[in-house]
């Protein structure tokens, strides 16, 4: 950017004090089309199941593992009874002692199956050719037999295999099986008097123990086994198998034990106490395993893969929040845990002042990207590879059962399917307790439609003229429809449509110019939001009667013939919005903020900033970081430090993600700075304070040609080696953020002055 190229002078006559106004100079934008839409990395759910919970059978407990044979699915837990689909909880009652089936296409459950065990069941798998479905747990009767943690049923019949009864001397949690082969793994020491470290096998016709002898030297959680069979991959707690260092995961010979050569746990490094691996699913040639820990030992809490040959992990995902299960259809891979903070992932959420919880997530099957840097002290995964998040986001309810405060514990599917089991009360705010099942199109229901925070679905109606009204709204979101459409009503006559992509935390802000309307008349506007189903929202709507008479300022019209995206006057008398008078993105603002104030422009007002966290302005609207954007404001301040501009990965709170920023430092001088691409914190900075009590304009911007700043139009900084920022999804905000361990940053993040005149523009 140079200065006679794009920096235009108004006249100084209009300035407060005689000061030359600057404005940057942008492509023209065409006022009946303004609109804000971002896009964002997240990928459609354009062949996943649908969010739709279909009506299952309950339970009063938790389940912990599920197993589908044909058209059977087989859930184990803890629990008492089992209660159809809608029945309240205590209600039209089924004894079942912590197994049962139920049939995957109708939900209903299956009265021909009602074994009876002792305690909870914490691990159910199948026999390849469908014939049998084994348990392992904590029980020590099976239908009034003995069974020492492990049993199986015959799929056909129900009844327990006689000939089947292998025993461990303590909790059985993960079971896998070949047709002639049992592994288990858990926390226990022996099988009888036989020496087994949390490994043992066993033959499938009798359930003799087999030599089959790993010796994990700590809890194993996990156990797959590679598409040939000879191999069992284990994940857990544990540090060494048969003395040799295998931290968390393994790969062990089907036939021998012997430890092979594995690369997953030099990447995925979970082990010891207060971490661990939860699971671990194969997929043709593909291993996906989930993680948690908190305190030392490991290094991820969300779900990876890893290439069952080598071990080499493809990617991971640095959701916080623990991941309990994942199950892969070939093209996506769904999730279960309490993911609160997926800000390191492209277009994932932040970290939400009162915790966000998404219990279940979805992801390509490959990856798309590389992750950010770590910004809040978590082990830093920057740079690796993670595939995309799904537009597929149910919103499962906390339990209580567990008194862990989860909600899926356990995901599979058959690839038309996906079953969830778990201890949640509810799915999509509809009772549903401990299992249910989604599907693809057609067989879902397709129900869930477009959804608006608070209800709140009203367009707001600005005059921008005698003749033309900017309508704008905030958009809605689905819950497995990734893009939405809206239309405009004025008057019951649709003078509009346009789409926006959006999921919970991205919701862009959305609107448009209505032109040729008649001075004195008044006009009633309403929005309608579809989904690509058909599922439809009619908002409310609003009245508003055009002037007779409008005036603009020289200032704003030349901000808006520059072409900005965002332009705040901040001259509104009251209220807590921050009107957009060059698009659609109004502010939202804190409560502490005084209006009123002599501005930077002849004969309009400006905003102060009480140098509190309520004297804060955020955009109404999200939208993806830009690489090529320029910021403005005007600032009148005696006292030094704030943050001034910047974007964040949050609206309200301190953000984890935050840059493309300018501050005061402690001196009063004016920084910028950008997270690059490499998660390098670069600043650029002015050598003069300008923190004396008059109005001066802050300009930044990025390009291709680097990073510059520009303090009353005089270009004060530059630097060429920073073209790209970090990309994630968030917001503008005016006043204080979290500064953390920027160059310059300020004692206080605050701003203690006057703001005015605060623009964005989409170019440099």
């Amino acid at each position: 950017m140079t200065t006679s190229s794009t920096l235009r002078r108004i006249r100084s006559g209009i300035v407060a004090g005689a000061l030359a106004v600057t404005a940057v100079a942008t492509g023209a934008v065409t006022e009946s089309s303004v609109a804000s839409a971002a896009a964002s990395p997240v990928v459609p759910a354009t062949n996943t199941v649908t969010a739709d919970a279909l009506p299952t059978v309950q339970i009063d407990g938790v389940v912990w593992s599920q197993a589908i044979v044909g058209n059977t699915v087989y859930a184990g837990g803890k629990f008492n009874n089992a209660r159809p689909a809608g029945a309240a909880p205590g209600t039209n009652l089924t004894p079942r002692a912590n197994l049962l089936a139920y049939n995957l296409t109708t939900g209903e459950l299956i009265t021909s199956f009602a074994p009876t065990l002792n305690a909870q069941v914490l691990s159910v798998a199948a026999s390849p050719d469908g014939t049998r479905v084994y348990v392992a747990g904590d029980f020590t009767t099976a239908n009034g037999q003995t069974r020492s943690r492990i049993a199986a049923f015959n799929t056909a019949t129900g009844q327990l295999i006689s000939s089947f009864a292998p025993r461990v001397n303590s909790q059985a949690r993960a079971i896998v099986a070949t047709n002639s082969t049992v592994f288990v793994g858990g926390s226990f020491a022996g099988s009888g008097s036989t020496p087994r470290g949390n490994l043992a096998a066993f033959r499938a016709s009798d359930g003799a123990l087999l030599g089959w002898n790993p010796n994990a030297d700590y809890i194993v959680r996990a156990l797959a086994l590679s598409q040939d069979n000879s191999a069992v991959m284990i994940g857990g707690s544990f540090q060494n198998i048969g003395g040799v260092a295998q931290y968390g995961l393994a790969k062990v010979d089907a036939v021998t034990g012997a430890v092979m050569p594995w690369n997953a746990q030099n990447t995925v490094r979970n082990a010891g106490q207060d971490s661990g691996v939860t699971s671990l699913t194969v997929d043709g040639n593909k291993v996906h395993g989930t993680t948690y820990h908190f305190g030392p030992g490991g290094n991820l809490e969300g779900p990876f893969q890893a290439d069952v040959a080598t071990g080499d992990v493809s990617w991971t995902v640095d959701c916080h929040g623990d991941s309990y299960s994942a199950y892969s259809d070939g093209a996506t891979v769904y999730t279960v845990g309490h993911a609160h903070y997926c800000g390191n992932v492209g277009g994932g959420f932040g970290q939400t002042p009162k915790w966000t919880f998404q219990r279940a997530l979805a992801f390509t099957r490959n990856a798309t990207g590389t992750h950010l840097h770590e910004v809040l002290g978590y082990p830093n995964w920057g740079g690796t590879p993670t595939p995309s998040i799904v537009n597929w986001l149910p919103d499962v309810a906390l339990g209580s059962f567990t008194g862990q405060d989860q909600g899926g514990w356990h995901v599979t599917g058959n690839g038309n399917y996906v079953v969830m089991g778990g201890e949640f009360p509810r799915v999509n705010g509809v009772s549903q307790q401990g299992l249910t099942r989604f599907a693809k199109r057609p067989i879902a229901t397709n129900q869930q439609g477009p959804r608006f925070n608070n209800g709140q679905f009203v367009p707001t109606v600005q005059a921008t003229s005698t003749t033309a009204a900017r309508v704008s709204w905030t958009a809605g979101f689905d819950r497995d429809d990734y893009t939405l459409t809206y239309r405009v009503r004025r008057n019951n006559t649709y003078v509009h449509t346009t789409t926006a992509n959006s999921n919970w935390w991205t919701l862009p802000a959305v609107g448009f110019v209505d032109t040729g309307l008649t001075p004195g008349a008044t006009y009633n506007y309403q929005i309608v939001a579809n989904d690509p189903g058909g599922n439809t929202v009619f908002g409310s709507s609003v009245s508003i009667t055009m002037p007779t008479s409008f005036q603009n300022n020289a200032y704003a019209t030349r901000v808006r013939a520059d072409g900005a995206s965002i332009y705040w006057p901040l001259n509104e008398a009251s209220g807590t919005t921050a009107f957009d008078r060059a698009g659609v993105n109004d502010g939202l603002t804190g409560a502490q903020l005084t209006r009123g104030a002599a501005g930077a422009i002849a004969g309009d007002t400006a905003t102060r900033f009480n140098n509190n966290d309520q004297s804060r302005i955020r955009t109404s609207g999200a939208m993806l970081a830009p690489d090529e954007f320029t910021i403005q404001a005007w600032v009148n301040k005696t006292a030094v430090g704030g943050r001034i501009l910047g974007f964040s990965d949050v609206q309200i709170g301190n953000s984890g993600h935050r840059d493309r920023q300018i501050w005061m430092d402690n001196s009063g001088k004016i920084w910028f700075g950008v997270r690059n691409e490499a998660g390098n914190r670069v600043t650029i900075n002015s050598s003069q304070a300008v923190n004396n009590g008059q109005w001066h304009q802050i300009t930044a911007t990025m390009s291709a040609a680097g990073m510059q700043l520009y303090v009353d139009g005089v270009p004060v900084a530059q630097r060429a080696d920073t073209t790209k920022g970090e990309t994630y999804v968030g917001y503008w905000r005016v006043g204080g953020d979290s500064m953390g361990s920027w160059s310059g940053a300020p004692s206080n993040v605050e701003v203690d002055g006057l703001v005015d005149e605060v623009a964005v523009y989409p170019t440099a």
